[in-house]
């Protein structure tokens, strides 16, 4: 679930940033090369640069949360262990089996050890004990 919240969080402050960048471009008045009370770096034309970033922002803004959606749809459950899903902390019925499992993105998955505990013993003190 904390990644979906990311994921959303993300994609507000990028797309609030696209739209602050967007206007700063268009509302950009590039000054004249002649001009010489102009500091150099005042001269160079920045609205193409801010709509170049615009763009990024607006493309990370739809893709980084889109890939964080896909990527916790799936959910790989190692041998020896079983996936207990909840869902707002309710405990979903049916355990995820070893594996890979496709599941809702709004699940929180905890995996738990299925192996039986060994026990260390040794051989050679149980042979001592029987003499």
């Amino acid at each position: 679930m904390g990644k979906l919240i990311f994921a959303l969080v993300f994609a507000v402050i990028a797309l609030g940033l696209f739209r602050i960048l967007k206007k700063m471009a268009e509302a950009e008045r590039p000054a004249r090369a002649s001009d010489e009370r102009v500091p150099v770096l005042a001269r160079v034309a920045r609205g193409p640069i801010l709509a170049r970033l615009a763009q990024v922002a607006l493309v990370l803004g739809i893709v980084v949360p889109l890939l964080v959606v896909v990527f916790s749809t799936f959910q790989v459950i190692p041998a020896g262990h079983v996936g207990v899903a909840t869902l707002f902390g309710k405990v979903q019925e049916r355990p995820l089996s070893e594996g890979l499992n496709i599941v809702n993105p709004l699940l929180d998955v905890t995996r738990m050890n299925a192996q039986a505990p060994r026990l260390p013993t040794s051989y050679r003190r149980g042979a001592e004990a029987q003499r």
